[in-house]
């Protein structure tokens, strides 16, 4: 919640360079995080779904 919401709306509020900093390393992270977690799930479901085209 703090890199999503909070974070970016403490810095509109009161700018300070070392917490941008934290913020977006922070957000960096988590952008990492949820890509690698959708690719695992995008990958395990590539592996159970039968399609039969037409």
């Amino acid at each position: 919640i703090y890199v999503v919401s909070y974070g970016p709306a403490k810095l509109f509020v009161d700018f300070e360079i070392k917490t941008a900093l934290n913020i977006i390393v922070a957000q960096i992270i988590y952008l990492f995080i949820s890509y690698m977690l959708c690719t695992l799930m995008y990958n395990k479901g590539v592996k159970r779904i039968n399609v039969n085209g037409g």
